[in-house]
């Protein structure tokens, strides 16, 4: 459901460059904003493309390592983002209010070397108290035996004390072009736009259904697309 139309937009004369921050697709490891950049730095290095100007497409968390990376030194100038969790710890908070932290659990809990004891920690937002988790030892107690994944690494690194881009957003807000499916449960959108300036573009796709943008990546491409072609590469 998110595969890019790629010949749509080399057509067009744009270059496009696929990257999987690690703990995505085929990337080992576990996802971390601050290595994403870094990561991504490497491989355009690799490419030979360091320093050329980028337009950055993300999806929910990838959207704030994108500002992230920016105000680090890489050099984009455009940015679209689909459904973007700009602030990680008010991303779970929001799910425990309204009752949707099932879903986050759903999809972590596969990767637990515990399950059951991982949705025990879960099941209500103590642990997102840095001094409940580090009085607690929760990095250690999650991440299980040596081999496991590293639940409790990765939770530290994304929601100990967490990851707030909307600083950087209000710096670039500009350059920022939004989708929003017609209903989100992993994040309250409109305190994003509400918090700034009214500067960026904020688009709602009617046809995407949830967080996900099932049912809406066909629009969310084709605007992308003619936004992109109308600005040139």
């Amino acid at each position: 459901m998110y595969a890019m139309p790629v010949e749509v937009f080399t057509a067009a004369g744009w270059h496009v460059l696929f990257y999987n921050p690690r703990g995505h697709g085929r990337s080992t490891g576990y996802l971390s904003v601050g290595t994403a950049g870094d990561d991504l730095k490497c491989l355009l290095d690799h490419f030979g493309l360091s320093g050329l100007p980028l337009t950055a497409f993300g999806h929910s968390g990838a959207c704030a390592a994108w500002l992230k990376a920016s105000a680090a030194g890489l050099t984009v100038k455009d940015f679209y983002f689909a459904a973007p969790v700009l602030n990680s710890r008010r991303s779970l908070f929001y799910m425990y209010e309204t009752a949707t932290i099932g879903e986050f659990v759903f999809v972590t809990s596969r990767l637990a070397a515990d399950p059951i004891h991982f949705k025990r920690i879960l099941a209500d937002t103590a642990w997102l108290d840095p001094g409940y988790w580090h009085e607690n030892n929760l990095e250690h107690v999650l991440n299980g035996t040596p081999g496991a994944f590293p639940m409790g690494s990765f939770l530290q690194e994304l929601f100990i004390p967490g990851v707030d881009s909307m600083p950087e957003l209000g710096e670039r807000e500009t350059d920022v072009t939004m989708f929003f499916p017609t209903q989100d449960h992993w994040y309250p959108h409109r305190e994003t736009v509400d918090e700034c300036s009214g500067k960026l573009t904020a688009v709602e796709v009617e046809a995407a259904e949830d967080h996900y943008f099932s049912g809406g990546w066909d629009s969310v491409w084709a605007e992308t697309a003619a936004r992109m072609t109308n600005q040139g590469p």
